[in-house]
């Protein structure tokens, strides 16, 4: 397992970890695996949060609640059902750890355009889990590229137009 951490071409941070959970919990095929599992589970939650930040930032006032709530419940269903996130979550490789860094900061973005107080909160989350991400895997970069897109095609979207868009039952 060193030797491919000394050959990868992948950046460090999942190999850190991986040394850590490995000096805690031993180093058999199981718990390697292990690692990569639940860094996969802890994907769930986060892809609720992202996709309920996201759609309650872009709907309008009156239907936030129950919006945001159904679209977080099935961006989390359709990430566990996900039959590539449940391959990679098998494979002892920072992949699970990139997808949770990926979206942890589009919920951090999407909280900190719609958060009107807090803001520092999300920013820091934001600043965090984007470094951290880039220190996990090279295409972090084609993230954070896309993410800056959607906040800058957002900052200029006049707001009138959301507040027109009909609120569904």
């Amino acid at each position: 397992l060193f030797r491919t951490e000394a050959t990868t071409v992948h950046p460090p941070l999942f190999f850190l970890l991986l040394h850590s959970w490995m000096r805690a919990v031993g180093d058999s095929e199981w718990w390697l695996h292990a690692l990569s599992c639940l860094i996969g589970v802890a994907g769930i939650p986060a892809a609720y949060l992202a996709a309920r930040n996201l759609v309650s930032y872009l709907t309008p006032e009156g239907n936030q609640a129950g919006a945001a709530g159904s679209a977080g419940c099935m961006a989390a269903v359709l990430l566990a059902l996900n039959p590539f996130q449940a391959h990679l979550a098998q494979q002892v490789r920072g992949y699970t750890l990139a997808v949770l860094l990926f979206l942890l900061s589009t919920a951090a973005l999407a909280g900190l355009l719609g958060a009107s107080s807090r803001q520092y909160r999300w920013g820091t989350l934001y600043v965090i889990t984007a470094a951290l991400a880039c220190y996990t895997h090279h295409l972090a970069a084609l993230t954070l590229i896309a993410q800056a897109i959607f906040a800058l095609c957002w900052s200029y979207w006049p707001q009138r137009y959301m507040t027109a868009l009909p609120v569904t039952a």
